[in-house]
């Protein structure tokens, strides 16, 4: 689960670190754009429905937030 949202990721962000890097959204690596593109692509690969309370920078900064965010709502 975790190298295919780095993938998802990588595909947003190009050139960044997306495996170390847990500000992605602090640091506007992850802007307006880019958050709903994400979404999109989380809920269609992993069945998952992200709600608007779900869209936050903790549960979308890193990798491993965004892993988190789709084990609880899988």
């Amino acid at each position: 689960m975790r190298e295919k949202i780095i993938a998802i990721l990588e595909e947003l962000c190009l050139g960044v670190d997306i495996a170390n890097n847990i500000t992605l959204v602090d640091d506007g690596i992850l802007d307006s754009i880019s958050i709903i593109r994400l979404i999109d692509a989380i809920e269609s690969d992993f069945g998952v429905e992200i709600t608007f309370p779900d869209i936050n920078p903790e549960n979308l900064n890193s990798a491993d937030a965004i892993q988190r965010l789709v084990e609880r709502l899988s």
